[in-house]
């Protein structure tokens, strides 16, 4: 074992004893006298083990073992990570990197896909927010970290992985084969007017460009007409603070609260204050969310929600708001360590507890446990900046308006999960030329459809063709449009079939009603 190798290791042991010193005298301050009994009691168990085990145990492999099982027990965001681990973590903040474009977190002990990111791999696959991967090229994912998972799905572009993954409403895992590609994030893939009045800009990612993008963006539609404006951030899963604070800046103006980190150390207590005069702070504003946005994106919404600029349309976001800081050691590795959480202006918290690996470890704190979590989540109502509106705190983004997407069929569910719409674009458009983007799909076509699902052994009979037939037309006209005109052709396509976005069309052209919600005064209506 090298002696280099094993000082990292060691020193991250040192760090954390200081940090999990047993018992109430950690929040007090561990006397010395406890700390050294805890290193000599590891130390001699270590000594022990190596000395008098049955087979021989390499100190290494023990060391980061117990590294491993101390931050199991705090959190899926806390890690140790060796030389190669870091050197990734630093690649991934350049904004390139060779994988398939799959945001991932680690949701009730299961990798799980928070958002494929727009024109990747996973993307094209069809991953989808909430498929839990069970498998990585056949080796179970269920007791790897999320660093592992990840460095696992990530690889030369050209390779193959092979993902296993399990998703609501099948009964068997699904298999996706994905060729790894260069990754490389475009934080506004789409922006255009949807009317003669509404623009729309979709933030993919907050990246270091985000906030040069949607100013491009802006400046753009402004010249187009564009008098109220749609920020789509469904899917988000989040990215640079500054480039989040950036974008709230534009709306909000300087001289206001855009976002707090709390923790227990002194430095992880601040506060992030608009610098900048807004550049555009009268047009009537939509975002939407969903389960896919997630920490930065969640930022911003919870910025313009709170100082009543805007409504917030969708559903509840992610709840990622932890925030993590890298301690570099003396081998090239680092710990990544959960150092505080998020909170609105409001004082709500964004983080939305991951706690059963706590009640697992830690069943004796009962009630106490729970009681410090409804405190630390700002959990209940709270009141927005301007108008005084009730929101909701305990994690995550609740919007102002609840609106959830059309839901499939479980017919059109295989269709896309197999990529029959992908697979029959490719096949027909080598066949037929296709001139006009506003085609129609005719019955020949639907029949050629019928015919390549049931060979993909979906049980498309006539009469499930003709219970799904406008949605099996959406899907070959979004397949063929994106095939033959680009991804701009895609994203025109899918809006016009989008439940949200037309929720969010009529809000902005009711000025009346997008008043009354914005100052809370109006009756609630059961959610869509």
């Amino acid at each position: 074992m090298k002696l280099r190798g094993f000082t990292g290791l060691l020193l991250g042991v040192v760090i954390l004893l200081g940090l999990l010193a047993t018992g109430k005298t950690t929040r007090a301050g561990q006397d010395a006298d406890g700390y050294k009994e805890n290193m000599r009691k590891f130390s001699k168990t270590l000594a022990l083990i190596e000395k008098k085990y049955v087979q021989p145990q390499s100190s290494e492999v023990l060391i980061r073992s117990a590294i491993d099982e101390m931050l199991y027990r705090l959190d899926p965001y806390t890690q140790f990570m060796d030389l190669r681990s870091h050197t990734e973590l630093i690649m991934d903040t350049r904004g390139k990197y060779g994988g398939i474009g799959l945001s991932v977190d680690i949701r009730d002990n299961v990798l799980t896909a928070i958002s494929p990111i727009e024109g990747t791999p996973a993307f094209k696959a069809g991953i989808q927010a909430g498929d839990r991967i069970v498998a990585i090229d056949g080796e179970p994912t269920q007791d790897l970290t999320i660093d592992e998972c990840v460095d696992r799905l990530r690889g030369d572009p050209g390779t193959i992985v092979v993902m296993t993954v399990e998703r609501e409403g099948f009964d068997e895992p699904i298999e996706f084969r994905l060729t790894r590609a260069v990754i490389e994030i475009k934080s506004v893939p789409y922006a255009a007017m949807l009317d003669d009045r509404v623009g729309y800009i979709k933030v993919a990612q907050f990246s270091q460009s985000t906030s040069r993008e949607l100013e491009t963006a802006l400046e753009k539609l402004e010249k187009q007409g564009m008098e109220l404006l749609l920020l789509d951030l469904r899917g988000n899963p989040g990215g640079l603070l500054d480039q989040a604070v950036r974008v709230v800046e534009k709306f909000i103006g300087a001289g206001k609260e855009v976002v707090s980190t709390r923790g227990r150390i002194p430095d992880s207590r601040r506060q992030w204050i608009a610098k900048r005069s807004a550049t555009h702070p009268e047009f009537p504003l939509v975002i939407l969310i969903n389960g896919g946005s997630a920490s930065a994106s969640e930022i911003v919404a919870g910025a313009i929600q709170d100082w009543d600029r805007g409504i917030i349309l969708g559903t509840t976001s992610f709840g990622k708001g932890s925030v993590q800081n890298v301690i570099e050691l003396s081998d090239g590795g680092a710990l990544k360590i959960t150092i505080a959480r998020y909170y609105t202006p409001s004082g709500r918290c964004i983080h939305k507890a991951d706690n059963d690996y706590t009640r697992e470890f830690f069943p004796e704190a009962g009630e106490a446990m729970k009681t410090h979590n409804i405190v630390d989540q700002g959990i209940g109502e709270y009141t927005t900046k301007i108008n005084k509106r009730k929101v909701i705190g305990g994690g995550g983004i609740v919007p102002d308006i609840t609106v959830k997407p059309d839901s499939l069929s479980p017919v059109m569910r295989e269709i896309e999960i197999k990529a029959i719409p992908f697979k029959f674009a490719v096949t027909y458009t080598a066949q037929h030329e296709i001139s006009d983007p506003d085609f129609m799909v005719t019955d020949a076509m639907l029949k050629a459809f019928q015919q390549l699902a049931q060979k993909e052994g979906v049980l498309l009979n006539e009469v499930k063709l003709n219970e799904n037939k406008d949605d099996i037309i959406f899907s070959i006209r979004r397949e063929i449009v994106a095939k033959l005109w680009g991804s701009d052709a895609r994203y025109r396509e899918v809006l016009k079939h989008d439940r949200q976005i037309a929720e969010a069309l009529a809000l902005l052209h009711d000025q009346a009603q997008y008043a009354r919600r914005l100052t809370g005064d109006y009756t609630p209506v059961p959610s869509n």
